[in-house]
């Protein structure tokens, strides 16, 4: 199977505009900044000191997640709502790929063949001195491990243990989707806990926006491109069979 290859540029320029303008809005916890940092560093340190032959373990880990602040506006024209946060953990086996350039490499592949690269997403209750934080919704989004079923890229429900529904065993649905990068996720998480706010701070326009959105451009025409030329090259699967398969 064709494995996923990523620019380290680009993977670490977004990460830095993510950090600027969920900063400028206020949106993330305090730790979350020093955590953004910790993860660009990790991406940074793979790229300088690497090796072709040796998987790494980018990780935004559960126990410190990136985190956003308290949301009652999650609701777009209904009353606020009781107050919820957003977090959000990954675990990517990376390893780089191709030649350096001044010392760096300039791209990676997200090695499935060592496991899954999954990016969980949670929202619950904030808890208190007294009260313990809640769960209220969790799913997670992979690139899946190349021995698992399933789309490709895909995002599951709970999937976490054997309790029911969506019991670990079960392993299915795994629904596509089309986001790919841990920080493409957290603009989706920001997205659905501040829908009016995210939106008008984007709509101002500070500088590190224009970075974000180009970014997500380049890695929107990138993957899309190559979905469509996925269906227009089908020639014996359903389209989507072959998207399933995708990159195949």
């Amino acid at each position: 199977m064709t494995q996923v290859e990523m620019d380290f540029r680009r993977f670490l320029a977004e990460i830095s505009a993510m950090r600027r303008i969920a900063d400028k809005g206020k949106f993330l916890t305090s730790a979350s900044y020093e955590r953004l940092d910790h993860f660009a560093e990790q991406v940074d340190r793979i790229r300088c000191n690497g090796s072709t032959s040796s998987t790494v373990v980018l990780q935004i880990a559960r126990e410190t997640p990136i985190e956003t602040r308290k949301s009652v506006h999650y609701r777009p024209g209904a009353k606020p709502g009781d107050p919820v946060i957003g977090s959000i953990a990954a675990t990517w086996p990376v390893r780089p790929v191709g030649n350096r350039r001044r010392r760096k490499f300039q791209s990676f592949i997200v090695d499935t063949a060592s496991g899954a690269a999954a990016t969980r997403l949670s929202i619950r209750t904030p808890g208190s001195e007294t009260q313990e934080q809640t769960e209220l919704a969790s799913w997670h989004v992979d690139i899946r491990a190349s021995n698992s079923p399933g789309c490709y890229h895909h995002f599951q429900v709970l999937g976490e243990s054997d309790e029911l529904p969506f019991p670990d065993c079960l392993g299915i649905p795994r629904f596509p989707d089309p986001f790919v990068s841990p920080m493409a996720l957290l603009e989706f998480l920001l997205c659905e806990l501040f829908p009016i706010e995210w939106t008008k701070h984007l709509s101002d326009g500070p500088h590190s926006s224009a970075e974000w959105r180009q970014t997500q451009k380049d890695s929107w025409i990138e993957r899309l491109s190559m979905e469509l030329q996925t269906v227009r090259d089908c020639t014996s699967l359903s389209p989507w069979l072959s998207l399933r398969k995708w990159p195949g």
